[in-house]
């Protein structure tokens, strides 16, 4: 009889022990935190940790440079992108720097991958697009160039589905992006088309290439920055201004062949009309 119970308690002991190894394999895959995906690349885990009420939003940069002159390289450091909820506020998309050389994504002819987020569908009424550092290489050697603002704020309706992907481009171009004053320093002013295609396909490359196919498109607009670092549809500078950097402020000096009713420049030493214009050559 006591052989009989040792058996019986021996095989209770067994059951529990397999029952907690199955458990701990299951809370081992299901337990993991958010935005960890086992076995899979980094930029697959937007897409494999979805909720059922998220949307993945994919961002990209692109540049349709026509002509840079002596301009070989434009490097362009971001460091954030937040998205505008209309309803829960911002939402981070990006929180680490990429950079980017706007003139090597012209000559691949290349979207080159941004960020890759998942949000909350609904609709969004503002991207922003923090940029940190601009550094521009021509026959001279490398130049910090200056910004108006850090800043893009861009402004439009960008509607993200639940259970859908979406794809938002930043091409730029540089070529009137990038101005030059008289001494020989450089501004980036950047304008940029901005568009978004919902319900579409989006595939990411091993070298952060991305392809987009499919779905309609929700945003098409043109946005730049001005002198002063206002954003919106039709702001920019014009190609041939004469900017002039006082201090940290950029003003418009005058135009080459213009009126010359702008106001003249407070640095004596930035001699007016001499301006080198960037897409010459």
């Amino acid at each position: 009889m006591k052989v009989f119970s040792g058996i019986l308690i021996l095989a209770a002991v067994l059951a529990l022990f397999v029952a907690g190894c199955v458990q701990s394999s299951v809370s081992g895959t299901q337990g993991q935190p958010a935005g960890v995906n086992s076995g899979a690349q980094p930029l697959q885990q937007a897409a494999n940790n979805a909720q059922p009420s998220q949307g993945r939003i994919v961002f990209s940069m692109a540049d349709t440079a026509v002509k840079m002159g002596e301009i070989s390289k434009i490097n362009v450091t971001v460091d954030s992108v937040q998205m505008h909820s209309t309803s829960k506020g911002w939402v981070s998309v990006l929180s680490a720097a990429r950079s980017y050389d706007l003139l090597e994504l012209k000559a691949s002819g290349s979207q080159s991958l941004l960020a890759d987020a998942n949000v909350e569908g609904g609709d969004y009424d503002e991207v922003k697009v923090h940029i940190s550092q601009v550094w521009v290489t021509d026959g001279e050697g490398e130049h910090e160039a200056k910004l108006p603002s850090g800043e893009m704020r861009i402004r439009g309706n960008f509607t993200v589905r639940g259970n859908a992907v979406s794809a938002c481009k930043f091409d730029f171009a540089a070529d009137r992006s990038l101005h030059r004053t008289g001494n020989g320093r450089y501004i980036l002013a950047p304008v940029v088309h901005v568009t978004q295609q919902a319900d579409s396909s989006v595939q990411v490359d091993s070298n952060n290439n991305v392809a987009v196919s499919g779905g309609s498109v929700a945003v098409d607009t043109e946005v730049g920055m001005n002198e002063k670092g206002d954003v919106g549809a039709g702001l920019a500078i014009a190609p041939e201004a004469n900017v002039v950097i006082n201090g940290d402020a950029i003003t418009v000096a005058s135009t080459i062949g213009g009126s010359g009713n702008a106001s003249q420049p407070e640095n004596p030493g930035v001699s007016e009309g001499k301006k080198i214009r960037v897409g010459s050559g």
